[in-house]
């Protein structure tokens, strides 16, 4: 629904910030408003970075955010399949069998 979680705030830079209803997110662009949204919404279809927590609605978004991750940065144990990689061997492992669906 148009609308759906915006409450009106201070200005920010001439531009009047949006904010969700649900959470502290501002954003003075509507369109940004409605994307966050989508967390809200109890749809599954999340995109889950490999290397953190991090979690996003947009495939774009996530390829932006694993840009952030120098390669194996502390992490020394490297997945074959993806950028994820690990300090225990024990966790990729899990990682591989996981996400990748296969077992080593």
């Amino acid at each position: 629904s148009r609308g759906m979680g915006v409450r009106r705030g201070r200005l920010r830079g001439g531009l009047r910030m949006r904010e969700c209803s649900m959470c502290t997110y501002r954003t003075p662009y509507p369109f940004n408003l409605r994307r966050h949204m989508i967390i809200h919404s109890g749809q599954d279809d999340h995109f889950s970075c490999d290397v953190c927590p991090f979690t996003c609605v947009s495939k774009a978004v996530l390829e932006m955010h694993l840009r952030s991750h120098p390669p194996g940065a502390g992490q020394p144990f490297q997945c074959p399949y993806c950028r994820h990689s690990s300090r225990q061997k024990h966790n990729l492992k899990q990682h591989i069998d996981r996400k990748h669906k296969l077992l080593i």
